[in-house]
């Protein structure tokens, strides 16, 4: 029952740390009100080149119907721009604009802000531990995925 309640309490922690970095923990303050998927996707197009809607929906673990919702509304904000692929019609290309780089941009340095006044009231040796534990936690959630 022990590692139950330590699992429940890891879930609570990531899930308030994900809070306070979503547009609504932030009071607004950046992504523009995206979603958590919506955010992904733009951010995948940025480091993807001739990104695909099926590489999208890989990334986040979505069909490629759902991967496609979340680019419409992309899209629709002016946020990406969908292109036929010249080698293959059926692959459609999504390509974020000036916008959606904009965008980016500015929630990186909101998030890496707002992270750093965190960090700034820990020890050097705290931050060390925070940073180990949440590295090893990512690298061990993206292995049982594999």
């Amino acid at each position: 029952m022990k590692q139950l309640t330590t699992a429940n309490t890891v879930v609570e922690n990531i899930l308030e740390i994900a809070w306070h970095f979503s547009s609504r923990g932030i009071n607004g303050a950046c992504c523009a009100d995206l979603s958590l998927a919506e955010f992904r996707a733009l951010q995948t197009t940025a480091i993807t080149p001739n990104c695909s809607v099926q590489h999208i929906g890989r990334i986040l673990d979505f069909t490629k119907s759902g991967a496609t919702r979340i680019v419409n509304r992309l899209e629709k904000q002016q946020l990406v721009t969908k292109v036929r692929s010249a080698a293959d019609a059926r692959v459609c290309c999504v390509t974020p604009t000036p916008a959606g780089l904009e965008l980016l941009q500015d929630a990186m340095q909101c998030t890496n802000d707002r992270l750093e006044q965190a960090l700034r009231k820990v020890t050097p040796s705290e931050r060390d531990d925070i940073s180990n534990s949440l590295n090893l936690l990512a690298r061990t959630l993206t292995s049982l995925d594999k």
